[in-house]
């Protein structure tokens, strides 16, 4: 009798074990979901408030991006830097508008030789390698189909069952130029100096709108490095002062970094925008959750019927979300 109710004892507390077991499962599946809920809501309101930041920024730009605070009287934003940075503080997070320009990038189209080399040195570690690269841009974008040294043209291609362009960039050429791929145009793991970070996308940096010199008020500061004749005090002076405002012009650039008028850097830089965009960056909840929309406008001609001729007007050229962002 007494070994009968051991076992008894011993099979109840075997049960009592697995039910502890499956209790325990239960409560860590619950809290999990919980979680997974909560930053799916925190995700979603992120989405929400970079389209509600982009259509504020249509606004402002509606109203002429006025420099005065006053127009902004009993709206919930805030004129951070006034005609360049605005921000939102809401019960579901935060959302940073920036007026900026595609022309903080590379434009793959014109960009002059020694930016390009000085570029992809610095992206892919490899000198000799940074020069193959943009010999084949060189030839991908020229209108003959005669190859450069280093270069390829219809014939390095033909096996691929592609040709290159022969004149302007494409949107979706960047991968197929010799060199590149898709890899490059993804967010990636990079270890920096010991320490494991993003690498961002050469969407980043590089541009196929036809923007010409580039914009130091917008540049990455991978772009400023591959300038020539901009040196690591001056790169510094640059991210150091436009964090606090934009530079005016180009006196304004001269004065704050000593860049002599003679210097060979002017023939890369300009402050003016070209390629307008306009950035959302949006963080909810605790986690500071972040999401990044970003919208380039593009100019074009477009013929008026009534006037019955071409007029230049503007269009929403493309938009990139969750990318990285600078600012």
């Amino acid at each position: 009798m007494k070994q009968n109710s051991g076992i008894a004892l011993i099979a109840v507390m075997a049960a009592l074990m697995l039910l502890s077991a499956i209790a325990l499962g239960l409560a860590t599946s619950v809290q999990t979901e919980a979680r997974i809920e909560a930053t799916d809501l925190q995700a979603l309101q992120a989405e929400e408030l970079t389209r509600s930041g982009q259509e504020f920024a249509s606004f402002l730009e509606g109203r002429g991006l006025r420099k005065t605070a006053d127009f902004m009287a009993g709206l919930p934003f805030e004129a951070v830097i006034p005609g360049f940075h605005y921000r939102a503080q809401v019960k579901a997070g935060s959302v940073d508008i920036y007026f900026e320009a595609d022309n903080g990038k590379i434009d793959l189209s014109s960009a002059p030789p020694e930016v390009l080399t000085n570029f992809f040195t610095l992206w892919t570690g490899d000198f000799t390698n940074a020069q193959f690269i943009t010999a084949a841009i060189e030839d991908w974008r020229d209108a003959d189909n005669e190859v450069r040294p280093n270069g390829a043209e219809g014939a390095y291609y033909a096996p691929l069952n592609y040709a290159p362009r022969n004149s302007a960039f494409g949107l979706a050429d960047g991968p197929l130029v010799r060199g590149l791929g898709h890899g490059d145009f993804q967010l990636k793991n990079s270890v920096q100096e010991g320490s494991l970070t993003m690498r961002n996308s050469l969407d980043a940096y590089i541009t196929t709108v036809p923007v010409g010199p580039i914009n130091v008020n917008f540049a990455p500061d991978l772009v400023l490095r591959s300038i020539p004749g901009l040196n690591e005090s001056q790169i510094s002076t640059i991210l150091s002062r436009r964090a606090i405002r934009p530079f005016d012009d180009a006196n304004d650039l001269q004065s704050s970094i000593g860049l002599p008028p003679s210097a060979p850097a002017w023939r890369y830089l300009t402050t003016a925008r070209f390629g307008n965009a306009v950035s959302a960056v949006a963080r909810s909840g605790p986690e500071n959750l972040t999401r990044v929309q970003r919208r380039v406008m593009y100019s074009y001609s477009g013929y008026n019927a009534f006037t019955g001729v071409l007029e230049l007007k503007t269009g929403l050229g493309r938009v990139q979300r969750n990318t990285m962002s600078y600012f």
